[in-house]
C-alpha cells in the first residue's frame, strides 16, 4: 500500500466518452481540472460508464478531445471504463442500469483503495447514489458524491425512481460521504425537499472554466438561414425535453405576435443524440408550422451550436426553463458577451441572472410572464445592452469552477492539492496561517493606524506581510496618477483589502482592477474587509469597481452576523466565505492624553474626515439650536473640500459655542489628545456600521451619542446602560441633541470599563486562520489551545 501519496476516484456516467447533458459538460471540466490542480504524486483514475463506439451516445470527437486535454499535464490518468448493465449501449438506462452499475464500480474503487492509504472518490451525479451509500468508509478515505439533479425535480410522478435516490442519499450521508450541492437552489433542495442533513452538504457550486471562453464570433454561421445572418436573431438551446419550456417559448411569441410585436427569427437548438426526431422535437416542430412562426429547429447538438452565443447577429438569449437545479446557458451567454439575457427564475438560474440588471426574468412556467420579458428584451438599446453585458461579465466572476472546486477540495481532502512555491518558515509563535504572505491594500493608510496596526498583528502571528509600494494612502497625495510600481515577482497568497477604492483613486478603476486580477492569476486569493456597506459614490465608475471587485473576491471580513447580513442586501456579489471579527481596538493610547483635560459634562466631540456621508453639518446645526447655553461642540478633522470649510468656518463665526479646529491630526497622541478634551462623542450618521472613531472614544472612556451600531452596542461594550452611550433610531438630529441634553444634564458619568472588541493580535489569529482555510495547504499547522475573544468566530 502506498501510505505517501494517494489517488483520486473520479466515476462519471456522461462527459467522457460523449456528451448528452449540461451535466456532460461539467463533468468533463472536473476531470480537466483535476489534472491541473491535483499534487503530482496524486493518482487520477477516472471510472467512466462505458460506451461502445456504435451506440448513439458515442461521439468520437468529444472522446478523443478528452482524453486529449488529460494528456497535456503529463500525469499518469488511469481509465478503468465500468459497464452499467446496458452492455455500452446507454450511459443513462434508469434504475436497473443503475443498480447494475453498483456492482462494478464499487469492485473498482475497492481495487484502488487497496493500492493507497488515503484518497478520495468524487462520484459525479446520480447514477453512482447507491455507490456512495455502499461503498466501504475506510481510514485516510473519504466520498463525494454530487448530484447534479434530482428525479424529485425533473420527473416526480417516477415515486419508485425518488424513493431509491432519496433513500440513497440518507444511507451515503449516514455512512460518512459528503454530498455536493452545484447551487444554493441545489442545496435548499437536498435539505428541505430530500432530508438530506445539512452538516452532509458541502458546496461545489457548478461554473465555467478558461475553455468554457472560447468563443469564435460568427463560427457557425452555416446553421443559419441566409437571410438571417445579418437581419439579426433570437437564441434558445437545451435538451429536447419537456422541462426546458421550450414550448413556453414558442407559446410565447404566438402571444407576443397577438399583442403587434414584430417577431425577430428564432434559432432554436432543442437537440437530442439521435438522428432520429424525438417526440418532443416534433411536437415543437408542428407546433411552430401550425401558428406560422419565424423559427429554424436545430435537433443535434455541436460545437458550431454553442459558438451560435457569440454571432454578431444575435439579438438575444433565451433560457425558459420550468426546472433547472443550476444551468449553464446565462453563463456562456456572458462568457460570449450575449446580451440580453432572458430566463425564468427556475432554481440555479434565480443566482445568474438579475431582473433589469444582467438580462431579464420570469417565473418558470409563466407563459405571459416570458412573453413580458421578451418584449423588455427587445425593446433594449444599446446603451443597456452594453449596461446587462458588463454585468454579465461582472456576475460570471461568482462562479469560477476552478476555485470553486478548490475551495471543496480543500475543505474535504487539502492533502490531494498542489502546493505553492516554499513559503517562509514560520516564525515561533505558531498560528494556523503562520507563512502565508499578504499584500495589504492599502499597504499604508495615513489617516488612522489600522492598517499599521493589522500588519505588525499579522507579522506577529508568523504571516509575511509584502511592501511593494503598489498603494499608499496619504494626505496630500502627489497630483495625477502615478505610475504603477515593478509586481514583477510580487505573488502573495492573500491580497487582503481594506479599503479597495484606495487602489482605484490612485491609479484609476480600470488600472485597479487589471491589478487584482493579474494578482489573482497568479495564484493570490482576494479577502475584503467590508468597512463600507455601500460606496461613497453610489454610481458611477468607483459603484461598478465596487461590484467587480465584490465579485473577485474569495473571502469577506465582517464585524459581526449582522453586518454580513446588512452588506450582503446591498452587494449581492460578495464571496459566500466569511469570517467575523470585530472591529479590533485601536493601538494603546499614552497613557497621559484622555485624562489630561477631560471636558465638561456638555463638551461633545466629532472627530474624523468631514465628509457628506458622515453628517456632522447638519448635526452641527441642530445642535447649536437645541443644545443648552453651556455646551461647547468640537469639530475636529480634515474637510473634503473647500465648500465644506467654509461651511463649518462661517457656523463657528456665527456661534462661539462651536470650537472648528480644520486639518488633519497626523500625531496618534494628537487624537487622544482631543478625545481628552471632551465628555461625549457624537457620531450622527443615519446607520452606524465600521467606526475607528467609535472604538477609541470607547477606549478613551468617552460617552457615546450615536445610532445603535449594526450587531448592537454589545458588540462593542457590555451593559452599555443609557447614560453614557445614548442611542437614536431612527437618527435625527434634532431628536439626538433633546436625548442627549437630559442625559448629560442628570446622568453620572461612568462609561464603561469592560469592552468587547478583540486586540489586534486577536484579530490576526482569526484572520490568519481564514486565510489558511481559504488557501490550499497540504497539511494543517498545529494550533495551540488558546481562549477565543468574545464575540469572534469563523463561520
Amino acid at each position: 500500500m502506498r501510505e505517501h501519496t494517494g489517488a483520486v476516484v473520479v466515476a462519471l456516467h456522461d462527459g467522457f466518452f460523449g456528451c448528452g447533458t449540461g451535466a456532460g459538460h461539467s463533468n468533463r471540466r472536473v476531470l480537466e481540472l483535476l489534472d491541473g490542480m491535483l499534487a503530482p504524486q496524486v493518482e487520477l483514475v477516472v471510472v467512466p460508464v462505458r460506451l461502445e463506439k456504435d451506440s448513439e451516445h458515442f461521439d468520437a470527437a468529444w472522446h478523443r478531445q478528452v482524453q486529449e486535454s488529460l494528456d497535456r499535464s503529463g500525469r499518469a490518468v488511469r481509465i478503468v471504463p465500468v459497464d452499467n448493465g446496458t452492455g455500452g449501449r446507454r450511459r443513462f438506462g434508469g434504475l436497473d442500469a443503475f443498480n447494475g452499475l453498483t456492482a462494478a464500480a464499487l469492485r473498482e474503487i475497492a481495487a484502488v483503495q487497496a493500492r493507497f492509504g488515503r484518497g478520495l472518490v468524487l462520484l459525479l451525479d446520480v447514477p453512482f447514489l447507491s455507490v456512495a451509500a455502499e461503498l466501504e468508509q475506510r481510514p485516510g478515505w473519504d466520498t463525494l458524491v454530487l448530484p447534479r439533479s434530482s428525479a424529485a425535480l425533473h420527473c416526480p410522478q417516477h415515486t419508485r425512481r425518488v424513493e431509491w435516490e432519496r433513500e440513497n442519499l440518507h444511507r451515503a450521508a449516514a455512512a460518512g460521504a459528503r454530498i455536493g450541492a452545484i447551487s444554493q437552489a441545489m442545496r435548499r433542495h437536498l435539505v428541505e425537499d430530500l432530508g438530506v442533513d445539512t452538516e452532509a452538504v458541502v458546496d461545489l457550486v457548478n461554473g465555467l472554466t478558461e475553455r468554457d471562453r472560447d468563443f469564435t464570433p460568427g463560427r457557425g454561421a452555416e446553421l443559419l438561414p441566409a437571410d438571417v445572418a445579418g437581419a439579426g436573431f433570437w437564441f434558445a438551446m437545451g435538451r429536447a425535453v419537456p422541462r426546458k419550456g421550450l414550448m413556453d417559448l414558442l407559446q410565447a411569441l404566438v402571444l407576443l405576435r397577438g399583442r403587434g410585436q414584430q417577431l425577430e427569427h428564432l434559432v432554436l437548438a432543442a437537440v437530442g443524440e439521435s438522428d432520429e426526431l424525438t417526440d418532443h422535437q416534433r411536437e415543437l416542430a408542428a407546433y411552430a408550422a401550425e401558428h406560422a412562426l419565424p423559427v429554424t429547429l436545430l435537433t443535434r447538438f455541436s460545437a458550431e451550436v454553442r459558438q451560435l452565443l457569440a454571432h454578431p447577429a444575435l439579438r438575444m438569449v433565451v433560457v425558459p426553463s420550468r426546472v433547472e437545479p443550476f444551468g449553464r446557458i446565462p453563463l456562456e451567454a456572458y462568457a460570449a458577451g450575449a446580451a440580453p439575457v432572458v430566463a425564468t427564475t427556475a432554481g440555479g438560474l434565480a443566482e445568474q441572472v438579475e431582473d433589469s440588471v444582467s438580462g431579464f426574468t420570469a417565473a418558470p412556467g409563466d407563459v405571459p410572464g416570458l412573453a413580458d420579458a421578451l418584449a423588455r428584451a427587445a425593446a433594449a438599446d444599446d446603451r443597456t445592452r452594453e449596461r446587462m453585458r458588463a454585468a454579465g461579465q461582472e456576475r460570471l466572476r461568482a462562479f469560477d469552477y476552478r476555485r470553486n472546486l478548490g475551495r471543496a477540495l480543500h475543505t474535504i481532502a487539502p492533502w490531494s492539492l498542489r502546493t505553492g512555491p516554499t513559503r517562509p518558515a514560520p516564525s515561533p509563535r505558531w498560528s494556523v496561517g503562520a507563512g502565508l504572505s499578504v499584500l495589504q491594500v492599502p499597504e499604508e493608510c495615513g489617516w488612522n493606524p489600522y492598517v499599521a496596526a493589522g500588519e505588525r498583528a499579522l507579522a506577529g502571528a508568523g504571516l509575511t506581510v509584502l511592501r511593494p509600494g503598489l498603494c499608499l494612502d496619504n494626505p496630500n497625495p502627489p497630483a495625477g496618477l502615478p505610475a504603477l510600481p515593478n509586481l514583477e515577482g510580487v505573488r502573495p497568497d492573500v491580497v487582503h483589502l481594506h479599503w479597495p477604492e484606495k487602489l482605484a483613486r490612485q491609479y484609476g478603476a480600470q488600472t485597479a482592477l487589471r491589478v487584482l486580477t493579474r494578482l489573482k492569476e497568479d495564484g493570490a486569493l482576494i479577502v475584503q474587509t467590508v468597512h463600507n456597506l455601500a460606496p461613497h459614490e453610489p454610481t458611477g465608475p468607483l459603484a461598478s469597481f465596487a461590484r467587480h471587485v465584490d465579485a473577485l473576491s474569495d473571502g469577506a471580513h465582517f464585524f459581526s452576523p449582522e453586518h454580513e447580513a446588512a452588506a450582503r442586501l446591498l452587494r449581492p456579489y460578495l464571496p459566500r466565505d466569511c469570517v467575523h471579527v470585530p472591529h479590533p481596538l485601536m493601538p494603546t493610547p499614552p497613557a497621559s492624553a484622555p485624562a489630561s483635560r477631560r471636558g465638561g459634562p456638555l463638551s461633545v466631540g466629532c472627530f474624523g474626515r468631514l465628509r457628506d456621508y458622515k453628517r456632522t453639518l447638519p448635526f452641527a446645526h441642530a445642535f447649536l439650536d437645541g443644545a443648552p447655553p453651556a455646551a461647547r461642540l468640537l469639530v475636529a478633522g480634515a474637510p473634503d473640500t473647500p465648500e465644506t470649510h467654509n461651511a463649518y468656518a462661517q457656523l463657528a463665526a456665527a456661534d462661539a459655542r462651536l470650537d472648528y479646529r480644520p486639518g488633519f491630526r497626523d500625531d496618534h497622541a494628537d487624537f487622544w489628545e482631543l478625545l481628552g478634551e471632551v465628555e461625549w462623542v457624537a457620531l450622527p450618521y443615519e446607520r452606524l456600521h465600521s467606526s475607528g472613531v467609535l472604538v477609541a472614544a470607547l477606549q478613551a472612556r468617552r460617552r457615546i451619542l450615536s445610532p445603535t451600531p449594526i450587531g448592537g452596542t454589545g458588540l462593542y461594550a457590555r451593559d452599555a446602560h443609557r447614560w453614557w452611550w445614548t442611542t437614536v433610531d431612527p437618527w435625527d438630529d434634532e431628536k439626538a441633541v433633546a436625548a442627549w441634553s437630559s442625559t448629560a444634564l442628570f446622568s453620572p458619568a461612568v462609561p464603561p470599563s469592560a469592552l468587547a472588541p478583540p486586540a489586534w493580535p486577536q484579530a490576526a489569529e482569526h484572520l490568519a486562520a481564514f486565510y489558511a482555510r481559504l488557501t490550499p495547504r497540504t497539511a494543517p499547522l498545529p494550533v495551540p489551545r488558546r481562549a477565543a475573544p468574545a464575540r469572534v468566530g469563523i463561520l
